[in-house]
C-alpha cells in the first residue's frame, strides 16, 4: 500500500540537500509524515514514485535556495515537473528560505521560467528558517503558521483518538446519567462535524442547513467523499480519487454492511441506483453530485490539461496503475492507493471495477444503452486502456461495475 504523506519537500540537490534533510528531520520530530527523495533520479519519464508522493501529500514545501530554479527553464527538469504537478493538484504551497539565502529570482534564471512557477515563487509568502541557535524558534513559527492550519501532526491525532476511545469506554460502563450525557456530547459532536465541514468547503457551496436528520455516519462518509474530490477542470468539475466504496455507499444510505469490505468499491448497482445515490448526496450537501459524462471521464483519465497521452490512465505500463486479469487474482481490490495515480491524483481509472458514465453508447436512439469505461479486474490489458469502451443497459446490475462521482459547479 502506498504511503500517505502530510508534506512533500522539493529541493535542488546542488545547494539544497543539507537544508532539505534538516527540514525533514525537524518536521518528523513534530509528528508529521514527510516525503523527501534521497535518490539521484536518472533521466527519463517522470518517476511514478514522485507522482504518487505528491498526490498523497497535502503540503508542498519548496526549499528556495539560490539554485532551486536554475534549470526550471527546461521542460524535462525534475524540480519544474514537481512544482507544476503540485500546482495542477492544488496543493498548499509553503516556500521556505533557509538562512536568508534566497532574496528574489536570480536574473540568470528568469529567462524561460514558466509563468505559473514564477507566480507561485513571487506571490506566495515565504517563511525563513535558520540553522544553529535560531533553528528551534524559526521551525516553531513555520509549523504554527504555515503547516498546522492545513495538517495536524499524527502524534496529536493519536492522542485525540485515545481520548475519544476513553470517552466511549466511560459511556459503555457508566450509569444512565452518563449515557444521557454522552448522548448530548454526540449531538454536540455531530453539530461540530457539520460546521467544520461547512467551513472547510464553504467555497464549494456545502450547506447542511442545520439539518437534524444527517447522522455522524453520514457526515464521516461525506467528509471522506469530499476529501477525495480532485480538481479536473478548475473549480467547475471535481472527480473522486477512487470509485465510491462500500463504506461511503452504505453510511450515506444508513444501511449495515460488512466492515471487512469497507474499502472495496461498491458494485452491482444499475444506473438508477447510482443516480439515486447522487441525488441523496446532493440533498444532504446542497452540492451538485453526479456521474461523469463520457467526455469528462476521458478528460480526467488522460490527466486533464496535463494530458500525458498514455495508453492507460497514468502510465504506459498497465501493471503500475491497473488491477486487471493478469495481476488481480480474479477478485476486486481495495481502494487504498496501492497502484499509482494519474497526473490528477486519480486512481484505478484503468482496471479494478468498470465505471458508469451517464452518456448514451451510440446515436442509434436507444438511450437506455449507456457507456461503461475503465475495464475491471477480469479485463484484458487491452480492455483497461483509456480509449476502450463498452455498453450496458442502464437497468442492469453487474458485480464488476461501480461508480465514480463528480461535482459540478
Amino acid at each position: 500500500m502506498a504511503n500517505k504523506y502530510d508534506i512533500f519537500i522539493s529541493y535542488r540537490r546542488d545547494d539544497g540537500q543539507q537544508y532539505a534533510r534538516l527540514i525533514e528531520k525537524e518536521l518528523k520530530s513534530r509528528g508529521y509524515n514527510v516525503f523527501l527523495d534521497y535518490e539521484e533520479l536518472d533521466k527519463g519519464l517522470f518517476d511514478e514514485k514522485i507522482v504518487g508522493a505528491i498526490a498523497h501529500s497535502k503540503i508542498f514545501v519548496m526549499v528556495l535556495t539560490p539554485l532551486y530554479l536554475s534549470r526550471c527553464n527546461k521542460a524535462e527538469d525534475w524540480v519544474r515537473k514537481e512544482i507544476q504537478l503540485a500546482i495542477v493538484q492544488k496543493k498548499e504551497f509553503v516556500p521556505v528560505v533557509p538562512d536568508g539565502l534566497f532574496k528574489a529570482i536570480p536574473e540568470d534564471q528568469e529567462k524561460g521560467l514558466p509563468e505559473d512557477i514564477r507566480d507561485y515563487v513571487e506571490h506566495i509568502q515565504r517563511t525563513e528558517v535558520y540553522m544553529g541557535q535560531m533553528m528551534k524558534p524559526s521551525f516553531d513559527y513555520l509549523v504554527k503558521h504555515r503547516i498546522r492550519p492545513f495538517v495536524r501532526p499524527k502524534l496529536m491525532f493519536k492522542t485525540w483518538m485515545a481520548i475519544v476511545l476513553g470517552m466511549v469506554l466511560v459511556a459503555i460502563v457508566g450509569s444512565y446519567l452518563a449515557i444521557d450525557y454522552m448522548g448530548n456530547k454526540n449531538e454536540e459532536h455531530r453539530k461540530t462535524l457539520m460546521h467544520q465541514l461547512e467551513d472547510r468547503y464553504a467555497s464549494w457551496g456545502l450547506n447542511f442547513g442545520e439539518s437534524e436528520d444527517v447522522t455522524i455516519g453520514q457526515l464521516n462518509a461525506i467528509a471522506s467523499i469530499l476529501d477525495g474530490m480532485h480538481p479536473v477542470k478548475g473549480d467547475s468539475l471535481r472527480m473522486g480519487a477512487f470509485e465510491v466504496t462500500n463504506a461511503q455507499w452504505y453510511d450515506i444510505q444508513k444501511e449495515d454492511y460488512n466492515q471487512a469490505d469497507s474499502l472495496l468499491p461498491k458494485t452491482n448497482v444499475n444506473l438508477g441506483d447510482c443516480m439515486d445515490f447522487c441525488m441523496l448526496l446532493s440533498d444532504l450537501t446542497s452540492l451538485e453530485f453526479d456521474l461523469p459524462l463520457e467526455d469528462e471521464w476521458l478528460f480526467a483519465a488522460k490527466g486533464g490539461v496535463s494530458a500525458q497521452n498514455t495508453i492507460y490512465s497514468g502510465s504506459n505500463a498497465a501493471d503500475s496503475v491497473a488491477w486487471y486479469k493478469d495481476n488481480a487474482k480474479g477478485r476486486v481490490q481495495k481502494c487504498d492507493g496501492e497502484k499509482y495515480p494519474n497526473a490528477l491524483g486519480l486512481y484505478n481509472m484503468s482496471g479494478n471495477v468498470s465505471e458508469w458514465c451517464n452518456s448514451p453508447f451510440d446515436a442509434s436512439g436507444n438511450i437506455a444503452l449507456k457507456v461503461v469505461k475503465g475495464g475491471n479486474y477480469l479485463s484484458t490489458e487491452q480492455e483497461v486502456a483509456i480509449e476502450h469502451r463498452v455498453s450496458m443497459e442502464e437497468n442492469v446490475h453487474n458485480e464488476k461495475v461501480g461508480l465514480r462521482l463528480v461535482i459540478r459547479k
